[in-house]
């Protein structure tokens, strides 16, 4: 092993608080610290690009009735719904002998491997998006620091537990604007239930960002398991269960292996320094928190 993999679980956090300890990180390993790997999920929240003006992005009085909070990430692309049933990760490493764009395909590989070690069909589709059966489970988007990368990316996980697709005013594929609403979405909770239900692709994804999807009229069919279904591999090798309640520590575990043996990196639990605490929330004070900063088209987050 070439190093090790710092293992990071921060669970369900303000949308703003996310973004910013994504911030924070980038800067504490462009300042040196160890590689690592965070897990973590977002309320019911949209979260816009680093350049992106919400007023376009979003129906903001909509965002407002239903309750959803609004943040503006570190990495660019397009305006995604979040939610519990999304897991976001944020690997961070530091780029001597790496490029961004070959730590984008080895994560994309790393991931599509463990998935389908779970006995999930999965493609690399692209360096940033992963697919069962034609539909997205899973897209990145990047950010390069000084002497470190992120890599940001999600896995959806139950698509019931999002925000409607109507909050985001409108949707690009590749960076591109797109009123195609034939791309589509899976989530494990659906792929593990045996069927496939879908909703249209809400991912603006510049850049290959992944989004989650719609909730609105996706009720996932419950079959009947049998040995060889992913639900019984996915339960051979995680136990039960992998939905209503997905993302059980055991998926996250799985999933670090696969990025650290990517990476040729020894996988070690540990938790935010007080420092990355300070400075997530120097950041959150400063920028991330702050309305006039998310809801304006203000300068890029400074991570530097």
């Amino acid at each position: 092993m070439s190093g090790r993999l710092r293992i990071l679980g921060t669970g369900l956090g303000p949308a703003r608080w996310n973004v910013a300890t994504s911030a924070a990180l980038l800067r504490s390993i462009d300042d040196g610290g160890c590689d690592t790997l965070r897990f973590y999920r977002f309320p019911m929240a949209c979260v816009i690009g680093r350049n992106q003006d919400a007023g376009i992005e979003l129906d903001l009085p909509a965002c407002e009735a239903e309750g959803v909070e609004i943040a503006r990430r570190v990495t660019g692309g397009g305006a995604v719904i979040m939610g519990p049933g999304i897991l976001a990760f944020d690997l961070v490493l530091g780029t001597q002998g790496r490029d961004i764009h070959q730590i984008t395909r080895r994560a994309g590989e790393a991931l599509t491997a463990a998935l389908t070690a779970l006995g999930f069909p999965a493609i690399l589709a692209t360096p940033g998006s992963v697919e069962i059966g034609g539909r997205k489970i899973s897209g990145s988007a990047g950010r390069l620091g000084r002497r470190a990368a992120l890599h940001q990316a999600t896995l959806i996980l139950d698509l019931a537990e999002a925000p409607p697709l109507a909050l985001l005013r409108r949707r690009t594929e590749a960076g591109k604007p797109t009123p195609d609403p034939t791309h589509r979405v899976t989530s494990l909770a659906a792929e593990a239930a045996g069927a496939a239900p879908s909703a249209p692709d809400p991912s603006p994804a510049g850049e290959g960002e992944s989004a989650p999807a719609d909730r609105g009229g996706v009720t996932p069919r419950r079959s009947s398991p049998h040995p060889g279904s992913p639900r019984e591999q996915v339960r051979a090798r995680l136990g039960p269960p992998l939905w209503g309640g997905i993302g059980a520590a055991r998926l996250e575990m799985h999933l670090a292996r696969a990025f650290a043996e990517a990476f040729d990196l020894a996988p070690e639990p540990g938790d935010l320094t007080a420092a990355e605490r300070a400075l997530a929330a120097e950041i959150l004070a400063r920028e991330a928190g702050r309305d006039d900063y998310v809801l304006e088209n203000a300068r890029p987050m400074e991570v530097a």
